[in-house]
């Protein structure tokens, strides 16, 4: 066929779309607390105060995250503006570079047409092209893992020092990005893979050159840190890691096979296939050692954040290399003439999220009839201030996707043109899901907070949460440095002062319709506008909102 003789020119191509696909929409909804928001605000505040070397928040320390994906989101912000396009484009590229790579790594391994394959089961899959659109850590930080990963086992495959300290350098921009986990994982999927061939000088060797490496990478940007002063963020930073650990940090639990769930139903259709692998296993011998580190790393994954007792989705997302590369290799064993269950279970899974996307239209347009039965206020109190309109066709990105699986399930085509008909599908399904749901989603949940800070951001006001988390007030509210919780050393002396009426500048406080009472009560606060599930304080003297020395 003619795609064999210009597989390459093709998958090239079909980069090239992912990257303009993953590109629309990034600025139609803005950003999503908390860490769409956070993550965005260390970059603006980096932009600011001119700190780069570290974080933060408030203007004040942000222990939780190392700097270098901040530099990138600033970077995108010097071009772009400080706005969500700006602060979700540098994962576009990003996932673009992780399609490239994945291309080249099956190629290398297999040929062409799995590299093709590979890259296009990862690229269609329904998480990989959400974090493709969003402003997270995630995609880099995974990418710099799985770089790890692949060279440090060619590390020991080539005996090669030079791999041993490119394993180490990448391994070192991994924990950059988002900490130590960026050495672990590549070090357990590694060392795996070496205990298991037992290259035991191969893993001297890389523990040497990696060690040396990522001790210098590390190390440098420790050592700068100590010049300044704030060594204390690796304490506050350690103790934040091992929280997360052992407690469900911010109600973030869940069973301990959370993330099964997450990977089996995230990496649709990818996920179906790799059911294939079982009456294959005894062929997996014969793969490549970096394959096998591929597939390590993600089991290491799935076993270390099913132990975290903290929950959250993303946590598990270095996995899905291996879920796309297993479906990929039951793909090339099994060809076309024995996918006929998985091509079954796809279209149904594809029949139901089509069907799940028109019943949301309709249900949300009824949303009357089930109103009684939300008992949270603040949800209440969101769907009843009616900030979007349902006219109960919004469900029409559904049939995008049951006419799409519909056409491939009828026609009598060959597998390959139903992955690309299923990926086609899929993402028409999400850009229209995005572009009609995505903003009522926060229309419901945050936009009257954020309108509350953008419009009195204006007024060159300072706005402040009471009673809950969010960063909004500090990105949509352009909180400045000058008038931040830096001038105070913490944010419970920022928060008392503000309350105390100290300061020269108009100040409001934003809270939610079910904790805003108490802070009325012992502050006598003014009760200024009521909008959706949120409240705008203001302070009792001198007029609404403004605060006198």
């Amino acid at each position: 066929m003619w795609w064999r003789r210009h597989a390459s020119k093709v998958a090239w191509g079909i980069i090239a779309l992912f990257g303009i696909t993953w590109s629309i929409g990034l600025g139609w909804v803005e950003l999503f607390d908390w860490d769409e928001v956070n993550f965005a605000e260390c970059a603006r505040e980096m932009r600011a105060s001119g700190e780069y070397l570290y974080a933060q928040v408030g203007f004040l320390p942000f222990w939780e995250k190392p700097p270098l994906f901040f530099w990138l989101q600033a970077l995108s912000m010097s071009l772009w503006g400080e706005n969500a396009w700006a602060a979700r484009f540098p994962n576009a590229g990003v996932s673009v570079l992780t399609l490239a790579l994945l291309f080249l790594l099956g190629k290398r391994w297999h040929g062409v047409s799995f590299g093709l394959v590979w890259m296009a089961f990862h690229g269609i899959a329904l998480l990989p092209s959400f974090y493709a659109r969003s402003g997270l850590i995630d995609p880099l930080f995974n990418l710099w893992m799985l770089g790890a990963t692949v060279v440090g086992v060619e590390a020991l495959c080539r005996r090669s020092w030079g791999y041993g300290v490119a394993f180490g350098l990448l391994a070192g921009l991994a924990t950059l990005t988002k900490g130590p986990v960026g050495f672990l994982m590549p070090s357990l999927a590694v060392g795996t893979v070496g205990l298991a061939t037992r290259q035991w000088g191969g893993l001297l060797r890389l523990a040497g050159a990696g060690g040396a490496a990522y001790g210098l990478l590390v190390g440098s940007w420790i050592a700068l840190l100590a010049t300044k002063g704030t060594t204390q963020l690796l304490s506050d930073f350690w103790a934040y890691q091992w929280r997360l650990f052992s407690t469900p940090d911010a109600g973030h639990a869940g069973p301990w096979y959370y993330h099964l769930i997450v990977v089996s139903v995230g990496m649709f259709p990818a996920s179906v296939f790799v059911v294939g692998l079982i009456p294959l296993r005894r062929k997996l011998k014969g793969l490549p050692l970096p394959a096998w580190g591929v597939l390590a790393l993600g089991a290491w994954t799935l076993v270390v954040f099913s132990l975290v007792r903290t929950k959250i989705l993303h946590y598990s997302s270095l996995s899905y290399y291996a879920v796309s590369y297993a479906a990929a290799w039951v793909w090339q064993q099994q060809r076309s003439t024995r996918l006929h269950g998985a091509w079954v279970t796809v279209a149904s899974g594809g029949l139901l999220l089509g069907l799940l996307t028109v019943a949301a239209g309709l249900i949300l347009y009824h949303w009357r009839a089930w109103i009684e039965m939300v008992k949270e206020p603040f949800a209440r109190a969101a769907l009843e201030a009616e900030p979007v309109h349902w006219s109960g066709t919004e469900g029409w990105p559904g049939l995008l996707l049951l006419v799409g699986t519909g056409l491939w399930g009828v026609l009598r085509l060959s597998s390959l043109a139903r992955l690309f008909l299923l990926g086609v599908s899929l993402q028409a399904w999400q850009i229209a899901t995005l572009s009609v749901f995505a903003w009522r989603v926060e229309s419901y949940s945050q936009r009257a907070l954020r309108e509350f800070c953008q419009e009195k951001a204006q007024e060159g006001a300072i706005l402040w949460p009471l009673g809950f988390k969010s960063y909004i007030p500090f990105f949509y509210g352009r909180m400045s440095m000058e008038a931040s919780p830096r001038e105070m050393g913490s944010f419970e002396a920022f928060g008392q002062r503000l309350l105390a009426g100290e300061g020269s500048l108009p100040v409001y406080f934003v809270s939610r319709v079910d904790r805003y009472e108490p802070f009325v009560q012992a502050h006598r606060l003014q009760l200024l506008e009521r909008r959706g599930g949120y409240v705008l304080l203001g302070l009792p003297d001198k007029g609404p909102g403004t605060a006198h020395r």
